[in-house]
């Protein structure tokens, strides 16, 4: 959900097309394909989010492994 907070942030010039929702934790990084098809998102949730770029449309989660997040699972 994109909220005026959201919205005010947004660089001049820059349209904010598709939120992509759904990490847990604080985003820590984000970063383009070299083609612009796919963006990945890291967060603090221990995932990645791979996500298409013009739709916004999640694609895969790869999670973080460890025999205490094994657990959890």
């Amino acid at each position: 959900m994109v909220d005026n907070n959201t919205q005010n942030t947004v660089p001049p010039g820059i349209t904010l097309r598709h939120p992509l929702q759904g990490h847990t934790g604080v985003i820590r990084w984000v970063s383009w394909s070299p083609d612009g098809l796919l963006i990945a998102s890291g967060s603090e949730d221990h995932s990645i989010r791979i996500w298409e770029a013009q739709t916004g449309q999640l694609i895969s989660i790869l999670r973080a492994y460890s025999e205490t997040s094994k657990e959890r699972m």
